[in-house]
């Protein structure tokens, strides 16, 4: 079973190319806090070409309600406002 580094490290390459493999990884492993790369992926647009793909928001909302972290993910989000 791979290190809390590894699973943070192919959750991160997933979010970024918009994959469903977060949701597993999430379920998965509980026990690891995402909630640095979700709060990343929000702020940051990592759509590769904006004109072909649809908006994130509806994903990575899902990725904040299931995670178990959204209070500190919309801190952090609101915080970046700033």
């Amino acid at each position: 079973m791979p290190g809390a580094r590894i699973i943070k490290q192919q959750f991160r390459s997933s979010i970024r190319r918009g994959t469903g493999a977060v949701h597993f990884l999430l379920r998965d492993n509980p026990q690891i806090d995402f909630s640095a790369e979700i709060t990343k992926a929000c702020i940051k647009n990592f759509a590769y070409d904006g004109q072909c793909e649809s908006s994130r928001a509806p994903y990575l909302y899902e990725l904040i309600l299931l995670s178990g972290k959204g209070e500190k993910i919309k801190t952090s989000i609101l915080n970046s406002l700033f």
